[in-house]
Parts: C-alpha cells; structure tokens; sequence
C-alpha cells in the first residue's frame, strides 16, 4: 500500500532502523517507486554519515581535569560565601538604611492630615455625596464641571408626533 502523500517525517527513522513491521514495508515499498523520496533518503542517508564521523572525530573530555576546575570552583564559591563582611555589603546596607529615612520622611512630610482648606472643601461636596448613587453611575466623573451643573441643564424637548403614532 502507498502512501497518500510522501513519508517525509518516517523517512530518518527508516534510515536509523526505528521503524518497525507494516510500517518499515510501506515506506520501503513507497521508495521503490518514488525517486523524489528515494532521492531525499540518499541525501539524508549521506548527511547522517557525515554527522556520525564528526561525532566520532571529537576528542573524549577528559575527566580528571574537569573534576579538578570542578572541585576548585566549588572551593572558591565556599570562600566567598565565608567572607561576608565586604565593603560592598556595608555600603549596600547604608545605601538601602538612606533610602529607607528618605522614603519616611516623605511620607510623613505628605500625611501630615488635613489643613484647614481641606477641611472646608470636604464641607462644600457635601451635597454631591449625599448624591452619591446618581454620581456613581456616570461615566464623567472627571468632567466635575459638568456634573456641578447637571441641575442647570434643561430636559431635552419630547417629540410629541412619535408618541401619537405608537
């Protein structure tokens, strides 16, 4: 049985042996009579070759050496890990200790309470809270000019001809 299209994903692992029964045979069978495929196996064929004599060609690691950097890595990590009192630490400390102060007093400087302006604007919106379920449905609430005014504003006219006709 052929293939409806060509094998090209089951074409590498024909090569590298990985297929198995039924499937081995059509795609065996599929490269007799197709040269496109047949073509592309050879090329892929040859690339694998390639591929396993570089591999083959690559110097072994050795491992008495890598154990060696290993071991003296691990020996210094250990002896920066002892040493924590470094200049860097404590300026790092007095920077974060400035910033700290710095950040508390302005915080303080700005939440001092309310001065007497304030004070007197809170009682002037009095009126909008009381309000307040009107206000929180409108989607200007930064346009507070507008909704200052809101009862200034006339109804808009009712067209009278399209209620007749309903």
């Amino acid at each position: 049985m052929m293939f409806a299209k060509h094998p090209e994903t089951l074409l590498i692992p024909h090569l590298c042996g990985e297929l198995e029964g039924a499937e081995r045979a059509r795609v065996a069978a599929h490269l007799e009579g197709c040269d496109r495929c047949r073509s592309e196996c050879d090329t892929l064929s040859a690339t694998i070759g390639t591929l396993r004599q570089k591999i083959a060609d690559l110097p072994m690691p050795d491992a008495a050496g890598y154990r060696a950097e290993l071991r003296r890595k691990m020996a210094s990590r250990q002896e920066r890990k002892r040493s924590w009192w470094r200049p860097t630490l404590i300026a790092a400390s007095f920077a974060t200790a400035g910033v700290a102060v710095v950040i508390m007093i302005g915080w303080f400087s700005l939440h001092r309470g309310p001065n007497v302006d304030q004070l007197a604007l809170a009682d002037a919106d009095l009126g909008m809270l009381r309000a307040y379920p009107v206000v929180e449905k409108m989607d200007l609430l930064e346009n507070y000019d507008v909704i200052e005014h809101l009862d200034d504003l006339n109804a808009p006219p009712t067209d009278t001809t399209d209620a007749r006709h309903s």
